[in-house]
């Protein structure tokens, strides 16, 4: 498990690129670099705790990183739930008079 989530949280890094602040990055990359120090032991404890760790770092970067992406929430969503799809389709009432 924390081999696959140091492979994971530096691939994702790598792929991020200058998307992330350095010392933002400089925080996740601490976390990795302990995991990978406590990974080399046998306390199951620590190696959970260090996992988690990287996990709240790279969420905390994450979670900036989605808010940057839609800071205003869900744009042009009005009351009627519509979303911005605006297909061209009106809904209306009509009568025929002859």
């Amino acid at each position: 498990m924390a081999d696959q989530t140091v492979y994971q949280t530096e691939k994702t890094l790598n792929e991020l690129g200058d998307k992330i602040d350095a010392s933002e990055k400089a925080t996740i990359q601490a976390a990795i670099d302990k995991l990978k120090e406590v990974n080399k032991g046998t306390d199951v404890a620590a190696i959970k705790a260090a996992t988690e760790e990287v996990q709240q770092a790279f969420y905390k970067v994450s979670e900036k990183l989605y808010q940057q992406a839609a800071p205003q929430g869900d744009q042009g969503c009005g009351n009627n739930g519509n979303c911005g799809n605006d297909d061209g389709v009106v809904d209306a009432d009509y009568e025929t008079v002859d």
